[in-house]
């Protein structure tokens, strides 16, 4: 194999784990998604358990970080 063969080679593999990695990222922001939706849902079945009235705000700020706000 010369090595424009392997750089053909490498680039069709990192453009299939490219479309891979976009795949898995779908799926975990969906997922994730999810979760905050649920954190979201215990936080407000909790307030009415302990007769609080809050606000929850859920979301993922840039950087990935989480952020669960509950306002009383």
């Amino acid at each position: 194999m010369t090595s424009i063969d392997n750089l053909l080679k490498l680039s069709t593999e990192l453009s299939k784990l490219g479309s891979e990695l976009t795949e898995v990222g779908s799926k975990l922001a969906q997922a994730a998604a999810s979760l905050q939706e649920e954190a979201a849902n215990i936080a407000e079945e909790m307030s009415r358990q302990w007769g609080v009235d809050v606000s929850v705000n859920v979301g993922v700020r840039p950087g990935g970080k989480s952020e669960v706000v509950v306002k009383k």
